[in-house]
């Protein structure tokens, strides 16, 4: 089981963040960056909400999940998910 598998056992039901993450992203004017998006969940909801947003993460399976996640919401250029792994600071 890959540590994706694990993060979205444990967090892949919750949502009792999103409204805080939705209230922090509304008092901004401009994009908002998601560093750490593991599956895309809080970049999921931000994009269903219309805000637009870039998740990062240096996990290439948290990408791919964050991806496909926003692939079901996101409006054009509203939502975009990067792998930071060549860019990481280990």
């Amino acid at each position: 089981m890959s540590l994706a598998d694990v993060y979205r056992l444990d967090f892949g039901q919750r949502d009792a963040d999103l409204p805080t993450w939705a209230a922090l992203a509304a008092a901004t004017n401009g994009p908002v960056l998601d560093v750490g998006c593991g599956d895309g969940r809080a970049t999921r909801a931000l994009a269903a909400a219309g805000r637009a947003v870039l998740g990062l993460d240096e996990d290439p399976r948290f990408v791919t999940l964050a991806r496909q996640a926003l692939t079901a919401v996101a409006q054009t250029d509203t939502g975009a998910v990067q792998d930071d792994s060549e860019r990481s600071v280990r």
